[in-house]
């Protein structure tokens, strides 16, 4: 007899939360553990790390402190000298150096000495304090390096600074005055130029007033001339025989169209010559002479 296949395994079912009888209170779960306290937060000082709790003067990296604030204020007064005058670079930044450099050796050999004495003298000293002192002194050795070098870059940073905005200042200030004065230049010719056309043109106009008026009083005079000889003609001619006197007043008639036709063609003429300069002058088309509309 075939037995059947056995049965599959049942899931695990989930761990049941605890019964509470009917009526009671619950209680809340139980709280994690608090964090133990952070220690106490770290003063950055450049490249130092000195803890916050830890007196300054009993820090063992103090001296590489003052050293890096005496050569900050021996940075500023280098810069504010500087400014004043940059040909101070070399009589300050050398001096400066050579110090630096002999404090750090004196420093350096004074430590370790000190280092070595106390280690010969007491046998029982801590290795790691004298560890400490020659750290110290390597320290403050490296630091017044670096700063004596940010010194050096910074006054040269400085000087080249100045001279570029000197220098820009001087280029901006010659350009504004260039264009001043092509400014200058060019309101003086627009000036003069309007100027002589005023000028030219009143010269012109009474030149024009002139010959017009000296044209009028000539052709006056020369009709009451003509007007003269002719009243002056006709009196002697009254004495003379009828036929003579036809004669002569036909000659006077024909004399006097002669001349006022001369006149005439003269003041028309004239006229037209001096109307022609005056446009020509005045740069308007001159209009078509009257002779070539007769």
């Amino acid at each position: 007899v075939a037995l059947p296949p056995p049965l599959p395994p049942e899931p695990a079912s989930e761990p049941l939360a605890p019964e509470v009888a009917p009526g009671a209170v619950a209680l809340p779960l139980p709280s994690p553990p608090e964090p133990a306290p952070e220690p106490p937060l770290l003063l950055l000082l450049g490249p130092l790390v000195v803890p916050a709790a830890t007196p300054l003067a009993f820090h063992p990296e103090a001296p590489v402190l003052v050293v890096r604030v005496v050569t900050v204020a021996v940075t500023l007064v280098v810069v504010a000298v500087l400014v004043v005058d940059a040909d101070v670079v070399v009589l300050v930044t050398v001096p400066v150096v050579l110090v630096l450099s002999v404090v750090v050796v004196v420093l350096d050999e004074v430590v370790m000495d000190v280092a070595v004495d106390v280690f010969v003298a007491v046998k029982e000293v801590d290795v790691v304090e004298v560890v400490e002192l020659v750290v110290v002194a390597v320290e403050v050795e490296v630091v017044v390096v670096v700063l004596v070098f940010e010194v050096v870059l910074l006054v040269v940073v400085v000087v080249v600074l100045v001279r570029v905005v000197v220098v820009v200042l001087v280029v901006v200030v010659v350009m504004l005055v260039v264009v001043l004065l092509l400014l200058v230049l060019v309101v003086v010719v627009v000036v003069r130029l309007v100027v002589a056309v005023v000028l030219l043109t009143v010269v012109l106009l009474v030149l024009l007033v002139v010959v017009v008026v000296r044209l009028v009083v000539v052709v006056v005079l020369l009709v009451v001339v003509l007007v003269v000889l002719l009243v002056m003609v006709l009196v002697e001619v009254e004495v003379v025989v009828v036929e003579v006197e036809v004669v002569v007043l036909e000659v006077l008639v024909v004399v006097v169209l002669w001349v006022v036709v001369v006149v005439l063609v003269v003041v028309v003429v004239v006229v037209c010559n001096v109307r022609t300069m005056v446009l020509a002058e005045l740069a308007l088309p001159a209009p078509i002479p009257l002779m070539a509309t007769t």
